[in-house]
C-alpha cells in the first residue's frame, strides 16, 4: 500500500510540476587538418568547441579534442546542453562553435567563432535529431596538402516532458450587454482552462493585461459607461484574452439606428432602440439659432422593453424644413434627458430618397441610387476624424473599418445630406 501511494504522489508531483525540456548534443566532429605540429611527424591536435545560449544565457557547452592526423568523421554523441522551460521555447536559440589544431604554441587553422541561430518553432522530436551539420574553412594544411581546413559538427536535440498550458476563454456571456448606467452586469467566462499551474480567471478593463478588476469564472462589477471587459488564464503560463463591450445608458436606452431620408413631399426621421428603461418619450429638435433648440415633435417610447422597437417621424419637405440642423432627445419618466448627435438636413422639394445599405454594416455598403451627379465629400467617424474610403459603382468600402458610428457627408444635385452609417 505504501509503495502505491509514493507512486501517486510521484506521479501527481510530475504532472503539477510538469515541464518541457529541451537537451541538444553534438552527435559527430568531422576534420581533414593534416600534420600542423611542426615537430618531425607528430600528430596535429584538433579541437572542436561548441556552447548553446537562450538570449544571452550559456546553459550548456563543452569540447572535443583529439590527437589525430586526418581524423575525417567521429562519432562522439556529447549532449552538452539541457534546459527545462515552463510555458514555451524561446523563439531562437543561439549555437556557437569554432574549431582549431591546439599547438603548444598558437592556435592554427581557426575557424573563429561561428554563430548559428536556431528557430524553435519546428523542434518537438522526442528522440535525438539532426538539426545540421555546420561546416567552416581555415587556413592551415589539410591530408592532401592543401592549405585550406575543413572543419564540420552535427548539432541534434531532443524533446520531452510537456509544457504547463492552458487554453484560453473562448467568449464570454453577459447577463445583459445593455445595462443602466451604475448598475451591475453578470460576467461568466466560457471555455478555456486553469488546470496547469495554478492558474486562475483574471477580468480586466482598459485590455488584455489593464486594470485588474476581479478573479474566478463569473464576476458582477458594476458598469459605470460603455466597457469592454477581458478575462484569461493568468498562471504559470498565461493565455489569450476573451473580451465583450457592455454598453450603458444613463436612461437605460441604446439607439442601433439614428438617419434620415428625403423624398419629394416629406423629410422622414428613423430612429431604433435595442432596450429601453424607465423610457417616457423621444423629441424630435431643431436648431433655431447657434446653441438653441425647439421641439417639433414629440414621439411617446415603450416605457420599458427588452427587444427591438422601431420608430419614424414626418416632416413636410419646405424651405423652413431643409438646409437646417436637428437632433433626437430622448426623455426618462423622471425628466431626465439624453441627447443624441445633431445632424444637418439638405434636401430640396425635388430631391430623391438616398439610402446606405445594408446599415449596420461590416464597413462595406451600397448606395441607392447612386446617380452621376452623386458625391462623398467625406466620411468621418464619431469623433469627427476623416476616415480613408472607397467607392465604386456605388459601392462604399472603409480602408480601415472599425467598430463604431460614422457620418457620410453626400452632395447631389448640389445639396448636401448627412447619414450615418453604424460599422459592427
Amino acid at each position: 500500500m505504501k509503495s502505491i501511494l509514493t507512486g501517486a504522489v510521484t506521479l501527481l508531483c510530475l504532472l503539477v510540476n510538469a515541464q518541457t525540456t529541451i537537451e541538444f548534443r553534438i552527435s559527430t566532429v568531422s576534420s581533414n587538418i593534416g600534420d600542423m605540429d611542426g615537430f618531425l611527424a607528430g600528430d596535429s591536435d584538433p579541437v572542436w568547441t561548441f556552447e548553446m545560449l537562450d538570449g544571452g544565457t550559456n546553459f550548456g557547452s563543452s569540447n572535443h579534442s583529439i590527437t589525430e592526423n586526418c581524423p575525417g568523421t567521429k562519432t562522439i554523441n556529447n549532449a552538452f546542453a539541457s534546459r527545462s522551460y515552463n510555458c514555451a521555447f524561446p523563439a531562437n536559440f543561439t549555437f556557437r562553435w569554432r574549431a582549431y589544431e591546439e599547438d603548444v604554441f598558437s592556435s592554427e587553422a581557426n575557424t573563429g567563432l561561428q554563430t548559428i541561430s536556431i528557430p524553435s518553432g519546428g523542434l518537438t522530436a522526442t528522440g535525438f535529431t539532426t538539426i545540421a551539420t555546420y561546416t567552416a574553412n581555415a587556413g592551415g594544411s589539410n591530408c592532401s596538402g592543401g592549405g585550406t581546413v575543413t572543419w564540420g559538427i552535427t548539432l541534434q536535440y531532443r524533446v520531452s516532458g510537456s509544457f504547463l498550458t492552458n487554453t484560453a476563454p473562448t467568449s464570454i456571456n453577459a447577463s445583459s450587454l445593455l445595462v443602466q448606467t451604475g448598475t451591475n452586469v453578470t460576467l461568466t467566462q466560457v471555455g478555456g482552462t486553469t488546470s496547469a499551474g495554478g492558474a486562475v480567471f483574471n477580468w480586466y478593463t482598459g485590455g488584455c493585461n489593464g486594470t485588474l478588476i476581479g478573479t474566478g469564472t463569473s464576476i458582477s462589477p458594476t458598469v459605470p459607461g460603455p466597457t469592454t471587459y477581458y478575462v484569461k488564464s493568468v498562471g504559470t503560463c498565461s493565455t489569450t484574452c476573451a473580451s465583450i463591450t457592455i454598453n450603458a445608458s444613463a436612461l437605460g436606452v441604446s439607439l442601433s439606428d439614428y438617419y434620415y431620408t428625403c423624398s419629394d413631399q416629406n423629410i422622414l426621421f428613423y430612429w431604433q432602440t435595442e432596450s429601453e428603461s424607465n423610457n417616457s418619450h423621444f423629441l424630435i429638435e431643431r436648431m433655431i439659432s447657434p446653441g438653441k433648440w425647439e421641439a417639433i415633435a414629440q414621439i411617446e417610447g415603450h416605457g420599458n422593453s427588452s427587444i427591438t422597437r422601431k420608430y419614424n417621424y414626418e416632416l413636410p419637405n419646405s424651405k423652413e424644413s431643409n438646409d437646417t440642423y436637428y437632433r433626437l432627445a430622448q426623455v426618462d419618466k423622471d425628466g431626465t434627458r439624453t441627447e443624441y448627435d445633431p445632424f444637418y438636413t439638405s434636401c430640396d422639394d425635388n430631391s430623391k430618397t438616398i439610402s446606405l445599405y445594408p446599415n449596420p454594416n461590416n464597413g462595406s455598403w451600397s448606395i441607392y441610387p447612386f446617380e452621376k451627379d452623386l458625391q462623398i465629400r467625406a466620411i468621418r467617424n464619431a469623433v469627427g476624424k476623416l476616415v480613408p474610403f472607397e467607392i465604386q459603382d456605388g459601392k462604399v468600402q472603409l480602408i480601415n473599418p472599425e467598430v463604431g458610428t460614422y457620418f457620410v457627408e453626400l452632395i447631389s444635385n448640389g445639396k448636401t445630406a448627412i447619414q450615418k452609417v453604424v460599422v459592427e
